[in-house]
């Protein structure tokens, strides 16, 4: 193909047609600068055309884009000479006969051609390492000619940035002609969807039309680093996968007495949430203290089994209080939630008490009552079977101690002044 900055090489014949010797011959060519110099042909040296020479001249022509978008250049050029017998002697080039006087016409093999690079850059506007909802990618658009002709209509389309893109800067002269020697740059911003955080990766490609200045029309999609090929652009987006269980407990007083007495219960509630960007699966939520697997109770909003990043699930579970509770005074206790992210990883979490950022215990304070009663009971003894007390009779005492509280009593001692302590 015909490129700006290459050349056609003229050759011209200049010729005597009569019988008479010419002097003062001169080759002008306006489009090679003026006058062309003589390359050779006069044989004696004598600056005159003799009938039997012929003169050779030959001049180069830089080639302009303008010659290349019209895909020929044409031109002509004059020979003058004064013949020996006084005359003026004048002709206009031919192409390739002295009996005529066309122009010579040069084509241009021409090469048309579009072509655009589509690069992008996540922007991670909160800083946090992460590809989060909401956040954007931006996409660089390079639309270049490939070719040697001007190109008219030039349309950037990208289906999932909405369609059309619009010129940011490039077109030099404003003709909305897009040069050889322009490249015209566009730039467009995406925000990142759910579904493109779970796939960990936004693959994209644009389509760039126009028509070329020999009325052909041009197409080229768009590759991530070369006009020389179509590969899609993607960009990964950098994931971040986590899952956290919170447990509260509710102390059910059935008897409504202010204690926490033995077969009451308490009610565990479990909070799941999840604490990424990627969607997780096989959610199991164990409390070994409870039985083992918890059943979800709520939560699963499209009921799929997969807990997305919008949803919190809700379980809950009773526990009977033993009275081992009632004696430490607390139930302390911890769940263990799993799962799998999307991008594969294994998830886990302890339960904290009241944040997803921590993993303490869930204590439950038994409300505690604490008491000792004593009975005290007499039987006279009649030794002597008189019916009445007589000096040296006695008497027996029963005494019945019992716990009146939920905790154990330790060093219980009964005293009785009268019967020695």
């Amino acid at each position: 193909y015909a490129d700006l900055g290459e050349t056609i090489t003229y050759n011209f014949t200049v010729t005597n047609e009569g019988e008479l010797a010419i002097t003062s011959v001169v080759l002008t060519d306006a489009m090679l600068g003026g006058v062309i110099t003589l390359s050779s042909g006069d044989l004696n040296s004598d600056n005159i055309l003799d009938v039997d020479e012929i003169w050779l001249y030959t001049s180069n022509y830089t080639i302009l884009q303008s010659d290349i978008d019209a895909g020929i250049v044409s031109n002509q050029a004059t020979v003058t000479g004064t013949s020996s017998d006084g005359s003026t002697l004048t002709d206009l080039s031919d192409d390739d006969s002295v009996l005529e006087d066309d122009i010579t016409e040069t084509v241009m093999p021409q090469e048309s051609g579009i072509g655009v690079i589509k690069t992008s850059v996540f922007n991670d506007e909160n800083n946090d390492g992460f590809a989060d909802l909401g956040e954007t990618i931006t996409y660089n658009f390079s639309v270049i000619n490939e070719g040697e002709l001007a190109i008219t209509s030039v349309v950037l389309t990208d289906a999932m940035l909405g369609g059309v893109i619009t010129l940011s800067s490039g077109d030099l002269n404003s003709d909305n002609i897009l040069d050889v020697d322009e490249i015209w740059l566009y730039t467009s911003n995406y925000t990142i969807l759910q579904s493109d955080i779970d796939a960990g990766i936004v693959s994209n490609q644009a389509t760039v039309t126009g028509t070329s200045s020999d009325g052909s029309t041009l197409t080229d999609l768009s590759d991530d680093d070369s006009v020389l090929e179509d590969d899609i652009t993607e960009t990964v987006l950098p994931q971040e996968s986590g899952i956290a269980v919170i447990k509260t407990s509710i102390f059910n007083d059935e008897n409504t007495d202010g204690f926490a007495d033995l077969g009451e219960t308490i009610t565990y509630n479990f909070t799941v949430t999840n604490e990424g960007e990627l969607a997780i699966t096989s959610v199991v939520l164990t409390d070994a203290m409870l039985g083992g697997v918890i059943t979800l109770s709520s939560g699963d909003l499209n009921s799929d089994n997969i807990l997305d990043v919008d949803e919190i699930w809700l379980y809950t579970s009773n526990y009977t209080i033993l009275q081992s509770d009632i004696d430490a005074g607390i139930v302390s206790n911890q769940a263990t939630v799993t799962g799998t992210s999307s991008d594969g990883s294994t998830l886990t979490d302890l339960s904290d008490d009241d944040s997803v950022l921590e993993d303490d215990i869930t204590e439950t304070v038994m409300p505690q009552e604490s008491g000792i009663a004593v009975i005290k009971t007499s039987v006279f003894n009649d030794e002597n079977n008189d019916g009445f007390a007589d000096l040296g009779e006695t008497i027996t005492y029963n005494f019945t101690v019992t716990n009146e509280g939920e905790l154990a009593i330790t060093s219980v001692v009964l005293t009785d002044a009268m019967l020695g302590g």
